[in-house]
């Protein structure tokens, strides 16, 4: 509970603050003292009008290091109700005397952006903490090199997952997009490779490198998978030896859909 008054007081706080930025740059710093005083009825509107606002949008039950983009539009929202709140309020109390019109939506930009900033700070001062157990030893045969298949959500919960639980065991090679055009761009720092019907030449290079793959891991459920990408990992698991895991279908809890029979649960 003292945590989450905690979080509404800084937010309130940057309220506030943003309200008098606002007034600030809208007269090019050039505010006069009385101004700022003329402005306080407004300011407490505002921050009345946050209260109801920002326990509606839930922003002090977040958990800022894990902030999201669902959590960043619920501060859009909650700083528009506010703004939006403030306004209808003022007007009601004091017709808006002294309020410029461009000042709620100067107020609005720098709401969302105090808001958003600060919990995009803590999610990396998280990140640079590198927060979590600790990696796991290597071992005596070096990590499991992995190669992943797709590029979506799912891709990037499993690299996330990969660096925080089991940097020292597994080492992701690169990943397989279904469109060729991504081919050579970065997906946390790891490499797109070409495409999944292209995996019998990826893995050979890999291998010519001294970098053998025996896991494939696949992002996307296995029937949005173009047939002749299922050829080619149905392939490349008989052909080689390489154990394919359907990362996205055991998630969602499917294991009729992945071929080959029955697989273990993915590892990291």
């Amino acid at each position: 509970m003292r945590h989450r008054l905690a979080l509404s007081f800084v937010d309130l706080c940057l309220i506030g603050l943003a309200t008098v930025s606002a007034q600030l740059l809208r007269d090019s710093f050039e505010t006069r003292p009385e101004q700022i005083v003329g402005l306080m009825p407004y300011i407490g509107l505002t921050l009345a009008a946050a209260i109801p606002s920002l326990a509606l949008f839930r922003l002090n039950q977040s958990i800022w290091r894990l902030s999201a983009m669902p959590d960043y539009l619920n501060v859009l929202g909650a700083a528009v109700v506010t703004v939006a709140a403030a306004v209808g309020l003022g007007f009601v109390v004091f017709r808006l005397e002294g309020i410029a019109r461009s000042l709620p939506v100067i107020q609005a930009y720098l709401i969302v952006f105090a808001l958003v900033g600060v919990r995009v700070l803590a999610r990396l001062r998280h990140l640079g903490r590198g927060k979590g157990p600790a990696p796991a030893p290597l071992s005596l045969t070096g990590p499991e090199n992995v190669l992943v298949v797709g590029i979506n959500p799912i891709t990037e919960l499993f690299l996330r997952s990969v660096a925080e639980y089991a940097a020292g065991r597994t080492q992701v090679m690169g990943l397989l997009a279904p469109k060729e055009g991504h081919t050579g761009r970065l997906v946390q720092r790891h490499e797109i490779l070409g495409s999944p019907e292209q995996i019998a030449n990826v893995l050979l290079d890999l291998e010519v490198h001294g970098a053998p793959v025996s896991r494939i891991v696949v992002t996307v459920p296995a029937a949005e998978l173009a047939p002749e990408a299922r050829t080619a990992l149905q392939e490349a698991e008989e052909g080689s030896g390489v154990r394919v895991e359907y990362f996205a279908d055991y998630i969602c809890g499917d294991r009729s859909r992945r071929m080959g029979g029955h697989k273990p649960a993915p590892q990291m």
